[in-house]
């Protein structure tokens, strides 16, 4: 049987040790460097890329913060604001609602002091409607009786 005979085995060890050699440098010497080359260049990349990315994650996070200072900056001038507004609607109601009551008050002053004098001119001509009407009164009765 062939596979038993020993004597292809020397030649055939022989060929596979420098077929081994061979590809064992060649793997070491040129395809490994290119492959650690290729992976260095990869990691580089990527810390690069992580880098690049803490940073902007770095702006994002500062520009959110100045963003809520500013609203809250904003909410504050906006509650300072309609504050204002409202004290100065409040005064200025209160001074119009102060000059209405003392206007109507002028107003009702005048009022009662014209009804006095139409009071007075009533009591006054009084005595003379009185005078008028007994005199009528006293004619009808003298054409009566």
């Amino acid at each position: 049987m062939p596979q038993f005979d020993i004597t292809p085995y020397l030649s055939q060890a022989f060929w596979m040790l420098i077929s081994f050699g061979f590809m064992y440098l060649l793997v070491s010497y040129l395809i490994m460097p290119m492959l650690e080359d290729i992976f260095e260049r990869r990691d580089a990349l990527i810390r690069d890329d992580l880098e690049a990315a803490e940073r902007i994650n770095k702006q994002a996070e500062l520009l959110i913060k100045n963003y809520d200072e500013f609203m809250l900056s904003a909410d504050q001038q906006k509650a300072a604001m309609l504050k204002k507004a409202y004290e100065d609607i409040n005064k200025s109601s209160t001074k119009i609602e102060a000059e209405h009551d003392k206007k109507m008050h002028q107003r009702l002053k005048k009022t009662e002091q014209e009804l006095q004098k139409m009071r007075e001119q009533l009591y006054a001509r009084s005595e003379e409607i009185a005078g008028v009407v007994a005199k009528k009164l006293v004619d009808k009765l003298d054409a009566k009786g």
